[in-house]
């Protein structure tokens, strides 16, 4: 038994270890951080305090393909790490610049055995002894014949804005500290959120909500709170059910959103946090631009709770669920056309006014004709006007841009005009399109789609 495996036998902990963190927002500049060397009197523990970093590559191993070592120094002198599974923690020793963490705890959550094995010898590398060399944001660890160069994570891995970033919800918090989790959404699940200066718009999978900038009911950015002085308004989809028997989920509960948080943002990583009635409640996100973590362990790290594999949906609204899986009923529906020319500036709606003719609900159930239907939507830049069976929409805030290879289209909330409620289609219980959409063109026919839900239209002029 090595010395690691026998010390993490010892003192491994049955939960995520709580590693010092570096404060988001904090930035590192070349001209202040510099190594024991570069400054008398100054160690390289001192230096390295409240810094995390990133490896950005290493010679004599090959570190296992998608994996990122990850190394934080807490202001209090403790250090913790990461090989691409479980969190490892201790109290290190410095001889100069010679760092060992003799007795390290571990987290307990289970990986692939290329990951296992890596995290395994990079423990046992950081037990026997490292040789530390820091240059500005560069920093190096070196032994038995491996040299690991690591970047420090606010150049590596920058904090993204709030503001105008598409974040990919990742993960569930449900209570606080030590007795808090974090859980993984439901497999075939996309959900998102987009954040601007008066207001928020989000998708939980089946459902677009989004809350008005309209004076008076307008968002606040206060510091690191969110305020929402008015609940969000939603479309309608029903999740349907086709049959008895369990159900399972095809949505996730992010009314969290829908009243004041707390946000917190490390690199590309978001964490929301409840506040008043929905305090010990949260999500997790990362940015477009970034992967989903590696594992679960990863959104545990950053939020300070514990992690667990198994999804968790939380008390959502009070809908009927599918019998089928997500992933299966989260695909085009059956029914709808193949795909010919659609593009994700928008080409093809802008300027365009377009009628609606029938819906497809529940990804292999109801297809409804609407012959007498008055609901038209004319696309612009920026923006989307409509005229329905109770009067005219506004959709104020028109997104166009692609999800994989699918053109998308964010329609957000719409606003009531002279309409005195958004408007069902006849009976339909969908409601109007909104949030966001797959759109496709095909047999002189565009669809907008959810996924579970496909609004046909034709041309109009």
């Amino acid at each position: 038994m090595t010395m690691f495996a026998a010390a993490a036998a010892v003192l491994v902990l049955a939960g995520c270890a709580q590693p010092g963190v570096s404060q988001p927002g904090a930035t590192v500049s070349s001209s202040t951080s510099t190594s024991a060397g570069d400054m008398p009197g100054r160690s390289v523990a001192q230096a390295l305090a409240g810094r995390t970093f990133l490896s950005t590559g290493v010679t004599g191993r090959e570190l296992v393909p998608g994996s990122t070592i990850r190394m934080e120094f807490g202001k209090d002198g403790s250090v913790s790490a990461s090989a691409g599974c479980n969190q490892m923690s201790g109290t290190p020793r410095w001889d100069g610049t010679v760092l060992t963490i003799p007795n390290m705890a571990m987290t307990e959550i289970g990986c692939e055995t290329p990951r296992m094995d890596q995290e395994q010898w990079f423990g046992d590398l950081l037990t026997a002894g490292v040789t530390v060399a820091l240059t500005g944001n560069e920093l190096t660890l070196t032994a038995d014949g491996v040299i690991l160069e690591l970047l420090d994570r606010t150049v590596a891995d920058p904090d993204r804005p709030l503001v105008s970033t598409e974040w990919i919800l990742d993960g569930i918090i449900s209570g606080t500290g030590d007795s808090g989790s974090v859980s993984s959404i439901p497999d075939g699940i996309r959900a998102t959120l987009r954040i601007e200066t008066e207001r928020l718009s989000f998708f939980d999978g089946l459902n677009g909500c989004g809350t008005t900038p309209e004076p008076g009911r307008r968002i606040v950015i206060d510091g690191n709170t969110v305020r929402v002085p008015d609940a969000p308004g939603c479309s309608a989809v029903g999740c349907g059910n086709t049959g008895g028997g369990d159900s399972t989920s095809c949505f996730v509960d992010m009314s969290v959103l829908g009243s004041d948080f707390h946000y917190e943002i490390t690199g590309g990583r978001l964490t929301v946090t409840g506040l008043g009635s929905t305090a010990g409640r949260g999500l997790t996100f990362h940015a477009a631009d970034k992967p989903a973590p590696d594992d679960v362990t990863a959104q545990a790290t950053e939020t300070g709770v514990s992690a667990t594999d198994a999804p968790a949906t939380g008390p959502g609204p009070d809908r009927s669920r599918p019998t089928q899986e997500p992933a299966a009923a989260q695909t085009s529906p059956e029914h709808a056309p193949a795909g010919t020319s659609s593009s994700a500036d928008g080409a093809g709606l802008i300027g365009y006014t377009f009628r609606l003719t029938r819906l497809f609900t529940d990804a292999g159930g109801v297809d409804t004709k609407y012959p007498d239907a008055t609901f038209t939507i004319t696309f612009h830049e920026h923006s989307a006007d409509a005229t329905s069976n109770c009067g005219d929409l506004r959709y104020p805030d028109v997104r166009y841009g692609s999800d994989r290879s699918n053109p998308t289209v964010d329609l957000g909330t719409p606003v009531r005009s002279t309409c005195p409620r958004i408007p069902d289609l006849g009976t339909d219980p969908s409601g109007v399109p909104s949030g966001q959409l797959m759109f496709r063109f095909a047999d002189g026919e565009m669809w907008l789609s959810t996924g579970y839900v496909a609004w046909y239209f034709e041309p109009v002029g």
